[in-house]
């Protein structure tokens, strides 16, 4: 076993998987995709009671500087289909490159050029 932990899968495998799943697809966003290629591996973890840790590891990528993000997940005990709380990793995005940030850029109209 210890010889697979080096072993690289396959490229896009991941967001393939993900795409193909009806209720994670409907998630992906397209400015979602060309970071979602380099996710590499999930890890999901069950903590105490109703409460799971799931890690997604990334490849160096040009949109953030982790290499592992977490999502703590705490299921609602009478609907385990549903989240009752979850806290993440603060993603330390490279600058420019926050995807969840729209950048608008505003023409200034009407510029008056005063001489004196």
């Amino acid at each position: 076993m210890d010889e697979l932990k080096n072993t690289k899968g396959l490229p896009g495998f991941w967001l393939k998987a993900m795409k193909n799943n009806i209720e994670i697809a409907s998630h992906i966003k397209q400015h979602d995709e060309p970071i979602l290629k380099f996710l590499t591996n999930i890890r999901v973890e069950k903590e105490v009671g109703d409460k799971r840790k799931v890690t997604f590891m990334f490849d160096p990528n040009e949109w953030f500087t982790n290499t592992e993000l977490s999502k703590e997940i705490t299921l609602d005990e009478d609907d385990a289909s549903m989240c009752k709380e979850n806290v993440g990793t603060e993603i330390n995005w490279n600058e420019g490159k926050n995807v969840t940030v729209k950048t608008v850029k505003k023409k200034q109209k009407n510029k008056s050029i005063v001489q004196s």
